[in-house]
């Protein structure tokens, strides 16, 4: 799909980063949306509210890596508004809250919930097949998916403050990337949109036209069963003796 390059590229370089938790909680896309197609809630289509809850149920069991983990290092870790990572139920012992809607985060779990939140919509993007939709659906659903990844890219790197980790050059660079693909995708999300928009009319359109050929031939039908009626009433009426006039 030519609609995962770009989360695909922005993994590539998260995998580039010498994280050690990274590796060991990188999860594949392919073998993400191999399990999706078994569990992917069956409105996740019309309610994307769902994603999030999608997402904390396929990941907390990387949370709960996180936190008993201990080779984090205490003094590396970057500063960010707590939205985000409240809105994917990331715990305090994670994202640790210090005042003024701001978390603290060490580096390399913050990288950890990075590399989840794009390889889980990577998974998802391609585990969409599975629902059985139309294309025009499935291209909806395609952008719903991304619109939920960039809303909450941007919201983590809205105001970070990565001044205290040893990956700040990395992180920056990665927001660049980041930030463009955002501007490349809502370009893309435009076009998409509009032939979204023509399909969906040319499928009212063929809609249309099948009623209004289904009713042709109900009318069709009517006028032969009107002149069946009329035949079978001319057959019935007897015509009149011939009386033949006195001399």
């Amino acid at each position: 799909m030519k609609i995962l390059a770009p989360i695909q590229e922005m993994l590539d370089n998260l995998a580039d980063i010498p994280i050690a938790s990274v590796a060991a909680a990188f999860q594949d896309p392919s073998v993400l949306a191999t399990s999706f197609q078994e569990i992917i809630p069956p409105d996740i289509a019309q309610n994307f509210e769902n994603l999030n809850t999608f997402f904390v149920e396929q990941f907390s069991t990387t949370f709960d890596f996180l936190i008993s983990s201990n080779s984090a290092n205490e003094s590396d870790y970057v500063i960010v508004n707590e939205k985000p990572f409240k809105e994917i139920c990331v715990p305090d012992s994670l994202a640790i809250p210090i005042g003024n809607y701001r978390v603290k985060i060490k580096t390399e779990h913050f990288i950890t919930i990075l590399v989840g939140v794009l390889s889980f919509i990577a998974g998802f993007i391609t585990s969409i097949p599975s629902l059985n939709v139309s294309q025009v659906q499935e291209e909806q659903i395609c952008i719903q998916a991304q619109q939920w990844q960039n809303h909450l890219l941007e919201q983590i790197f809205e105001s970070i403050d990565a001044s205290f980790s040893t990956q700040a050059e990395s992180l920056n660079a990665f927001k660049e990337t980041k930030e463009a693909q955002i501007k490349a995708f809502q370009k893309q999300e435009e076009a998409a949109q509009a032939q979204i928009k023509a399909a969906r009319k040319q499928e009212e359109a063929d809609q249309a036209q099948i009623k209004a050929a289904q009713a042709q031939e109900r009318a069709a039908e009517a006028l032969e069963e009107a002149a069946d009626s009329f035949r079978e009433a001319s057959d019935s009426v007897k015509e009149p003796e011939y009386i033949e006039p006195h001399k």
